[in-house]
């Protein structure tokens, strides 16, 4: 479950595939795993917003528009013009593709509903 991009060369893993499996292997990977290892550094909580002082450009940020614990989208910060979620800018893939989604400020696609956790790639192991 927590294999990080393919088990062979013709069966890729699911953190490959699916934002949840993606936040699952970022979350719950160990420093003996293979690939790429990643550090929590901010996120939202049902009382309190992230810091954005700690976003960088690089990190992972994974979505959970409903609040219901179910990751259901992830973003790379692409851009950071200020410490605020209009500041931070995130490009993704989706159903409209990749273009339309090109350094769009997290404020525009934030709900009452949403949490953001953000992620640092750190070391990659082989």
């Amino acid at each position: 479950m927590y294999c990080w991009y393919y088990y062979s060369t013709t069966s890729y893993g699911a953190s490959w595939k699916g934002a949840h499996e993606f936040y699952e292997y970022v979350n719950n990977n160990l420093p003996s795993y293979w690939g790429m290892h990643f550090d929590l550094i901010t996120y939202d909580t049902s009382t309190q917003y992230m810091d954005t002082t700690k976003v960088q450009t690089g990190d992972i940020i994974f979505a959970d528009w409903q609040n219901d614990g179910f990751i259901d989208h992830t973003m790379i910060v692409t851009d950071k013009t200020a410490n605020s979620y209009a500041g931070i800018k995130v490009s993704y893939q989706n159903s409209e593709g990749y273009l339309k989604r090109k350094n769009r400020p997290l404020s525009e696609i934030n709900s009452s509903y949403s949490m953001f956790y953000v992620y640092r790639p750190t070391f990659y192991r082989n």
